[in-house]
């Protein structure tokens, strides 16, 4: 379900930055609230001292399925949580403290794991116990500028029905903090320190009103660059069964469906080129597994929801990764076989197949665009997806290598070397590689 967003959030500074942008890649993790502290009790209670088996994030999930088991026969749970969140954050207790931050490294060790198998760095984490102090901070002064209001049990609230939101919670009645304290912190000092000219959310629609009101909290501060603050959203990814729940331990791991597409991948390339060497195959093999995880999540509409489907995410055949990865080996093999050649930008005549493949040559950086500007990078994806279909009907009607007309024989070999260079130019800006094999 988090790769969704990763993926999207990926693709977009990477579209940002072709467009001319100087992006931050920023990862924002909640390393400090009621769910951290459940994981802290749980760890305190039946594991304390034991070191990770495996991957740290996978063993520190465990933890937090089991705490949720057994809060459903022992509700005492939830006050041992709530008052161990309140020892770290507001009495600083030392001993918590140092599970704490112990356990958010271990779980930030284990996401760094999958980010490198996949490609996706990032150029700066906020945690949001950095932030939470200057939040308060803010939610004191909406206070005083009677944005907020305090309750009869001391809650500190943004009045915001008057502009057509729900009032929402910015500081609880014991004086802890929630999201949007450490959020309202973090966004005026990142546009404060970074001076940007836009900041992008990429977090799931179930947060679009949060987000209104976050942003409208800032407006009404009078933070000017709040319409320069945007919330990318996107639907979740469920299961057949229902939505997917990380407490109830009811969800697909990432790293699991990784290591199933690797190695299916594998057994397909070591088909194909038996007398490779493993190295080489494992290279391939990743390349396509990963293009087809990405893949298969990017072209779908960030408005419709996914339903995880193992043979689905499996499937190498029609709009997939694989198939456009497969057009781009075609190309490279009809290049290879034609070794130098002299570019040819202007044919006497086209043939319709070559009318359309010029023709959606054409529309690539207007896709780029409107993928940019309304912060879908689906747009692309299912463009690369044409262009392949479009090129494969080109190449089965018409002859490339075996053209006897030079001119129109170095026409196409340019089409082919347009399609090439476009098809791995896209999948490079969705966070894809490219196999020179398959």
């Amino acid at each position: 379900g988090h790769a969704r967003g990763t993926f999207i959030g990926d693709a977009l500074a990477r579209l940002h930055k072709y467009v001319g942008y100087n992006v931050i890649k920023a990862n924002y993790m909640n390393n400090v609230g009621l769910q951290v502290a459940k994981l802290v009790t749980g760890y305190l209670l039946w594991y304390n001292g034991k070191r990770p088996k495996g991957k740290p994030d996978f063993w520190l999930w465990n933890i937090y399925v089991r705490f949720h088991e057994e809060l459903k026969n022992n509700p005492e749970l939830e006050k041992k949580a709530r008052e161990i969140l309140r020892k770290y954050e507001l009495e600083h207790d030392k001993k918590i403290s140092r599970v704490w931050n112990k356990l958010v490294r271990w779980c930030v060790k284990g996401f760094e794991e999958t980010y490198k198998q996949l490609g996706i760095k990032f150029d700066v984490y906020f945690y949001e116990s950095d932030y939470r102090e200057k939040g308060k901070d803010i939610v004191y002064e909406a206070l005083a500028r009677n944005v907020a209001f305090r309750t009869e049990d001391g809650a500190v609230v943004a009045g915001l029905e008057k502009y057509g939101l729900p009032n929402c919670v910015m500081l609880r009645s014991d004086g802890t903090g929630l999201y949007l304290t450490s959020d309202l912190g973090l966004t005026v000092e990142k546009f404060k320190r970074y001076k940007l000219d836009k900041s992008l959310w990429v977090v799931s629609y179930q947060q679009s009103v949060y987000f209104k009101q976050l942003f409208k909290i800032l407006e009404l501060l009078g933070y000017k660059w709040y319409k320069n603050c945007y919330h990318c959203g996107f639907e979740h990814v469920n299961l057949p069964e229902g939505k997917m729940s990380s407490r109830e331990g009811r969800a697909v791991l990432l790293d699991e469906v990784l290591a199933k597409l690797i190695e299916k991948a594998y057994d397909e390339v070591d088909k194909r080129n038996p007398k490779l060497p493993k190295y080489k195959k494992m290279s391939i093999a990743k390349k396509i597994a990963i293009g087809a995880l990405k893949y298969a999540i990017l072209r779908i509409h960030p408005n419709e929801s996914i339903t995880f489907d193992w043979d689905r995410m499996l499937m190498f055949e029609g709009n997939t990764c694989p198939y456009i990865q497969y057009a781009h080996t075609r190309c490279l093999g009809i290049l290879k076989k034609a070794r130098k050649f002299q570019y040819n930008f202007r044919p006497l005549k086209l043939d319709e197949k070559e009318k359309n493949l010029v023709k959606l040559l054409s529309e690539f950086n207007s896709t780029i665009i409107k993928a940019v500007e309304e912060f879908k990078p689906y747009y692309l994806a299912n463009y690369l997806y044409e262009l392949a279909v479009t090129f494969n009907d080109f190449y089965q009607s018409l002859p490339v290598i075996k053209e006897k007309n030079k001119q129109v024989k170095k026409f196409r070999l340019t089409l082919v070397k347009a399609v090439e260079t476009t098809l791995k130019l896209g999948l490079k800006l969705l966070g894809i590689d490219v196999p020179r094999i398959m």
